[in-house]
C-alpha cells in the first residue's frame, strides 16, 4: 500500500511538523533561532537546499520543536538566575540530551534527523569540544558521553572531549573522571524533565566541590608536599627523591631514556599522535580553536600531552585550548607510566589546586551557543546567502518573512493565519456577485476539467494472494507468505492551484470589483473540478504583504463569502507582484501535488518590475506554472510579453475565464 511521506523540501516539511507538533513557526524575521512554549523562530532560507543543509535545517527544526514540547522554559530561566552562567550552560547540555531523547521517541524521523544533523556538524567541525575552558569541557563531556549511549557514532567526539577535560584538570583528572562518569550513569536515566536535569546539574556541581575539598584535605595531610609521597594522580617521576632539582625548585628537564619508577614507554610519537590509555584508541589531535577540528594544526602541533599527563603544557598557551606552541614537542609517556618528561616548568594552570580550578569554573560565562548548535549553523548559512558569500546558493532569494500556524486551515473565528489577516466574509455581497456571474462558470468548468482532472494511477504491493512475483520470492526464507503481488487503482490530485489577487490602490477605479467577479468565477470552476486551491490577496491596505482569502482546507462557501468581503481591504500603496509571487509560490510548493499552477490576477504593471521578473522565473524553475490574468488595459501586458511569461488578458471580468480557457491548452502543455 502507498504510504504518506513528507515532501522533501524544507518548507513543506516545516508545515507538516508545525501541524503535528501544534506549534507556530516564524521564518526569517531576524529573531531565530529561538523558541518559547508555542512558537519557534527559524532563519530564512532559499527554497532549494543542499542535502547536508536540508538535514541540518530539519534537525534544527526538530530540536527547537523539542524545546517547545519538553523544556520547562520558565524553570530554566529561574535556574539560570539562581545558580549562575556555568550552571545554566550545564543544564542546557543535560536538557538537550533529555529533550532530544523524547523527540526521538516521538517520531522515528526526528531521531534520524537529530542524529544526522549532529553528524553534519561533526563533519564540518562546527561544535564545542571543551577546548576553551574547564567549564565548557565538563558540560561537553556530559552531553557527548550521554549522547553516545544513544548514538554510538558520537563516541569519537567523546574521546576528544574527554582528552580536553583531562588537560584542563591536569594532575587532578583521574580524581574527577571516575566519580563524574559514575554520577552520570547512575542519575541521568532518572531525568524525566527539565527540573530533573536541573537537579542533576546541581549534583554535578556539588560533586566537583566535594572532590575539590577532599583534594585540599589531602594536601594538608601530606607531610612533605614537595618531595615525599606523591599526591593522588601525580606522576611518580615527579616525586622521585633521586631526581635532581634546578635552582628554581623545578625538576631537571633533561629527558631520560628510561623511567626510574616504572616500565619504559614510547617516548617518541608520530606527528599524528601516539597511543593513549583510552582503550587503545589513537589519541585525537586537539583543535586549534573551538569547533574547528584538526584542519589548522601543523605537524609539530600534533605532538601533544596526553590526557592526565602533568607538566607538559606550553608556557605561552594561555587560551586554555590545550595545544603546545608550534615547534615544541610533548615527549614522554602518559601519566602513570613512570617516565613523564616535564618539558620545562609547568604552566600556572597545572599548578593550581582542584579547588582553585573548580572555583574558577563556577564563575565562567560560556555564552549562549549550544554544544551542537544546529540553529546557529542555519543562521550563519542564511546570513552568508543574504550577503552573497555562499557560492552554491548564488542567485537564490531567501524565503521570508513567513508565519506558519500549527493549526491547519483558517477557521471561522481567526483574524490572522500564518501571519496574514483573514478576509472577513460578506454574505450579502456574495449573493450579489453570484447573481451577476450566474452560470457562466459551468461551460468553463467543462473545458478545464480535461486538463486539470484527477488522474488514475496504479500501484503494486505485496500480498498473500494474487499474481506470483519474482521480487517477493525471498520471503519464503523468512517464513512470510506475502510472495504475491496485487495492484490498486487510486484517484489522486494531479493539480493544486494558488490564486493571488491584486488589492493595491490602483484597482480602486472599478478593477477591484472586476477582480472579485473573476475570483468568484475561478473559485466556482475549480470547485466544480475538485481541484485543491488557495486564494490570497496581495498589497492590502492593512500594510501586510498578503491576506488570506481561502486556505486549502477551507470549503467553497467560506471562499465565496470571503471573496465578496475583499473590498474592505483594497487600497495598498504599491503593487509588489514579485514579492507576492515568491510568497505564494513558496506556499504552493509545500503542497503535495503532481502539478502546481499559480494564477496572478492583476490590473497592470508591478511596482517591483525587476523583482517580479526574477521571482516569476525562479518559481517557474521550481516547478510552478505561473499564469498572469490581466484585467484592464492591454498595454499593461507589455512586460509579460517581453519576458515570455504566460498571460491571458480581458477588459472585464466576465471575459477573463473564456480568455483563459482559450489558452489553457497552450499554458498547460
Amino acid at each position: 500500500m502507498r504510504k504518506n511521506q513528507a515532501p522533501e523540501g524544507w518548507l513543506s516539511f516545516i508545515r507538516i511538523l508545525a501541524r503535528d507538533a501544534k506549534v507556530n513557526v516564524v521564518i526569517g524575521d531576524g529573531v531565530g533561532p529561538a523558541t518559547d512554549k508555542k512558537t519557534i523562530w527559524l532563519s530564512a532560507l532559499p527554497l532549494e537546499l543542499t542535502p547536508d543543509d536540508l538535514v541540518l535545517f530539519k534537525g534544527d527544526a526538530f530540536h527547537e520543536t523539542g524545546h517547545c514540547r519538553h523544556t520547562n522554559i520558565p524553570y530554566f530561566q529561574a535556574f539560570s538566575k539562581a545558580n549562575g552562567k556555568f550552571a545554566q550552560f550545564l543544564l542546557n547540555a543535560l536538557d538537550d540530551v533529555f529533550m532530544e531523547g523524547r523527540m526521538a521517541s516521538w517520531k522515528q524521523m526526528a531521531a534520524r534527523y537529530l542524529r544526522d544533523s549532529t553528524n553534519v556538524l561533526i563533519k564540518r567541525g562546527s561544535f564545542r569540544d571543551g577546548s576553551v575552558s574547564l567549564g565548557e569541557a565538563v558540560a561537553c563531556y556530559c552531553l557527548s558521553y550521554l549522547t553516545a549511549k544513544r548514538w554510538p557514532e558520537i563516541g569519537a567526539i567523546t574521546v576528544r572531549v574527554e582528552a580536553n577535560l583531562r588537560k584542563h584538570l591536569a594532575q587532578h583528572a583521574d580524581k574527577v573522571m571516575g566519580p563524574l562518569t559514575a554520577l552520570l550513569d547512575a542519575e541521568f536515566p532518572s531525568v524525566r524533565s527539565t527540573e530533573d536535569g536541573g537537579a542533576l546539574a546541581l549534583k554535578i556541581i556539588e560533586l566537583m566541590r566535594e572532590l575539590s575539598e577532599e583534594d585540599v584535605s589531602d594536601d594538608e595531610s601530606t607531610p612533605n608536599n614537595g618531595g615525599g609521597n606523591p599526591k593522588d594522580g601525580q606522576d611518580p617521576a615527579e616525586s622521585d627523591p633521586e631526581q635532581p632539582e634546578e635552582p628554581d625548585g623545578s625538576k631537571g628537564s633533561d629527558p631520560k631514556p628510561e623511567g626510574e619508577g616504572g616500565e619504559q614507554g614510547d617516548g617518541d610519537e608520530d606527528a599524528g599522535g601516539g597511543a593513549d590509555d583510552n582503550n587503545g584508541q589513537a589519541e585525537p589531535k586537539q583543535a586549534g580553536k573551538c569547533g574547528q577540528g584538526d584542519e589548522d594544526e601543523s605537524p609539530n602541533q600534533s605532538d601533544e600531552p596526553k590526557p592526565g599527563q602533568t607538566g607538559n603544557e606550553s608556557k605561552g598557551n594561555k587560551t586554555g585550548k590545550g595545544n603546545p606552541q608550534a615547534g615544541q614537542s610533548a615527549e614522554g609517556d602518559e601519566a602513570g607510566n613512570g617516565d613523564a618528561n616535564t618539558g620545562g616548568s609547568a604552566t600556572d594552570k597545572t599548578e593550581k589546586t582542584l579547588k582553585e580550578l573548580v572555583d574558577a569554573m563556577l564563575k565562567e560565562d560560556l555564552g549562549s551557543q549550544e554544544i551542537f548548535d544546529k540553529g546557529e549553523a542555519v543562521k550563519a548559512l542564511s546570513e552568508a546567502i543574504a550577503k552573497g558569500k555562499a557560492e552554491e546558493y548564488k542567485g537564490q532569494p531567501l524565503v521570508g518573512p513567513m508565519v506558519i500556524d500549527g493549526d491547519a486551515g483558517a477557521g471561522a473565528s481567526k483574524d490572522f493565519v500564518d501571519g496574514m489577516p483573514v478576509v472577513q466574509g460578506d454574505k450579502v455581497m456574495a449573493e450579489v456577485i453570484k447573481a451577476t456571474v450566474g452560470r457562466k462558470a459551468n461551460v468553463a468548468a467543462n473545458r478545464l476539467r480535461a486538463l486539470l482532472a484527477n488522474r488514475e494511477e496504479t500501484e503494486s504491493f505485496s500480498s498473500r494472494t494474487g499474481r506470483l512475483s519474482d521480487k517477493h520470492l525471498h520471503r519464503f526464507a523468512l517464513d512470510d507468505t506475502r510472495i504475491f503481488e496485487k495492484s490498486e487503482e487510486r484517484v489522486e490530485d494531479t493539480a493544486a492551484v494558488s490564486v493571488t489577487a491584486d488589492l493595491s490602490g490602483s484597482t480602486q477605479n472599478g478593477i477591484a470589483e472586476q477582480i472579485r467577479m473573476a475570483l468568484t468565477l475561478l473559485e466556482k470552476v475549480l470547485n466544480e473540478i475538485g481541484t485543491p486551491r488557495e486564494i490570497l490577496g496581495f498589497s492590502p491596505k492593512t500594510g501586510e504583504l498578503n491576506c488570506l482569502v481561502k486556505a486549502f482546507s477551507d470549503n467553497h462557501r467560506v471562499a465565496l463569502d470571503r471573496i465578496a468581503g475583499m473590498h474592505r481591504l483594497v487600497g495598498g500603496d504599491h503593487t509588489p507582484i514579485g514579492s507576492a509571487v515568491l510568497q505564494a509560490g513558496a506556499r504552493l510548493m509545500s503542497f503535495d501535488a503532481q502539478r502546481k499552477l499559480m494564477f496572478v490576477v492583476t490590473d497592470g504593471i508591478p511596482s517591483d518590475s525587476e523583482t517580479a521578473i526574477e521571482m516569476t522565473k525562479y518559481v517557474t524553475r521550481n516547478g510552478v506554472n505561473v499564469i498572469y490574468l490581466v484585467i484592464g488595459e492591454e498595454s499593461s501586458c507589455e512586460w509579460l510579453k517581453n519576458n515570455g511569461f504566460k498571460y491571458a488578458h480581458a477588459s472585464k471580468a466576465e471575459e477573463l475565464i473564456p480568455a483563459l480557457v482559450s489558452k489553457v491548452g497552450e499554458f498547460l502543455a
